[in-house]
Order: structure tokens, then sequence, then C-alpha cells
């Protein structure tokens, strides 16, 4: 099996790579652009050096970058890289003892880091796989929806149905402001086994990429206000059919705790 190694020394808009074999030869050296340009450029250069390993043809490639988040960092975990977070210490310490100490520069940061991936993989954190769960916990949304665009159109991710995604994740919001755990658990069976349930067949069914999910919202929210208007009266459930006899109809829309748009 061929390895080779990349130390990736970033900044905000670029990244100073260095590409090394496993006998810790040196084989290019790039500056790269932030961005799906500079993964393009980074994947032709490891391309460019498959076959300067041991002859054989699968291909595995270790990266090493100080950072172990970020939409980069996914692209690399996505492109099939094994990437290794390196703690800036660490670096600082390997480079110490490597290195006339001091001497800090980006090719050097990049040497270093790709000789780390190589011989001290097993003290380093590997970062795990992008996927789309990954990408819906960073933290900056249009940056993930933007990564998720590319790494779905290469194939690298399976496409999925956004819109219904995001009303799951809407869902687990509502849920988690729900101040009255009764009340949770029967909009949780609601939407879980009647209202969800249905969405997902409707979406099976259809070939539209995206899903309305408008009126399943609003059944959702509409049940959970109805559920917060009864406790505002110390009312069940089970008492709702004699409580809405006598005293009018329910609110149409939901409290503030569970009001979600």
């Amino acid at each position: 099996m061929t390895v080779l190694l990349v130390g990736d020394d970033w900044a905000a808009d670029h990244h100073d790579v260095e590409l090394m074999d496993q006998a810790g030869r040196v084989l290019a050296r790039a500056r790269l652009s932030e961005g799906a340009a500079g993964m393009a450029r980074l994947d032709a250069l490891v391309g460019d050096h498959a076959g300067d390993g041991d002859g054989e043809d699968e291909l595995g490639v270790r990266a090493g970058i100080e950072t172990g988040h970020g939409p980069w960092v996914m692209a690399l975990a996505a492109a099939g890289y094994a990437v290794f977070a390196v703690n800036p210490l660490q670096a600082a310490r390997y480079r110490d003892r490597h290195a006339v100490p001091g001497a800090k520069s980006d090719t050097g940061d990049g040497h270093i880091l790709a000789d780390m991936a190589r011989t001290g993989a097993h003290q380093l954190r590997p970062v795990a796989a992008a996927t789309h769960e990954a990408l819906d916990a960073h933290p900056h949304r249009r940056a993930a929806d933007y990564l998720r665009h590319i790494l779905t159109a290469a194939g690298t991710l399976p496409p999925r149905d956004e819109e219904l995604a995001r009303t799951e994740q809407w869902l687990a919001g509502l849920l988690a402001r729900a101040g009255d755990p009764a009340s949770r658990r029967l909009v949780q069976s609601f939407a879980t086994w009647q209202v969800m349930r249905r969405l997902r067949r409707s979406t099976a069914a259809s070939t539209r990429p995206r899903s309305p999910t408008a009126h399943a919202r609003n059944q959702i929210k509409a049940a959970a206000g109805f559920l917060a208007w009864l406790a505002s009266r110390g009312q069940s459930l089970a008492g709702a059919a004699t409580l809405t006899s006598t005293t009018g109809s329910p609110p149409a829309r939901a409290p503030g705790k569970y009001a979600a748009s």
C-alpha cells in the first residue's frame, strides 16, 4: 500500500502544504487557496504522486493539520484522507526536537506536520469523517451548506432531502424548549409517529428534491400550543373536552416557550 503524508499549515485564506512519502522524502510543496479550488489542487497533487510509493495500487493519505474542525478539515476527511488534528503545543515540541529552536516558517511547519503524521500518528487525535450530521453541528451554517453542496455533487456525501432534515432539527429544538415533561412526551409521540411518519412516506414517494414541510410544522406547533394552553389552565389532555366546552377554543398559536419558525 502506498501511503502519502500531507502537512497542512493553514491560515485564514490559504494553506501551505507539503507532500511527503513514507521514507520522509519531500515530494512537493504548494500554497493552496481556501475553498473548493484549493482542495481540487491538493487532490491533483496527491494524484500526481500516487505512484511514488511502493508501486501498489492501493493509496492511503494521512494529513496533519493544527485544527480539528472547519470546512477544510471536513473536506479532507470526506476525500478519504486520514486526518489528524495536531495540537500546536505538540508541533512546537516536535519543532524543538528536530529543528533549530524558534526557526518557525510556513514551509517548515508543513514539513513538521507531515512528518508527525508519518512517524507519530498514533499520538495524534484522528478527525472523524465528514457526514451530514457533522455538517449539521458546524457553527457556521452557510459554510457547512456550501461544503455539503460540493461533497454531495462530488458523490462523497449521499444526497438527502434538506427540508426534511431541517424539519427534524427544528422538532428537536422545539422539544428541547418544552418545559413540561408530560407535554413534551405527548408532542414527541404525535410528531414522531403521526406527522413525521407521514412526511417521510410522502417524501419517499415524491420526485421532488425538497419536501414541503410547512404543513407538518404547523400540525406539530398546533399540538404543542394546545397542550401549553391546557397547562396554563392547570388541566391535562384527559380533561380537554370538558374544558373546551366551558371556556372556549384554545389559541391558534403556541405560547412563547413552544413557538418556533
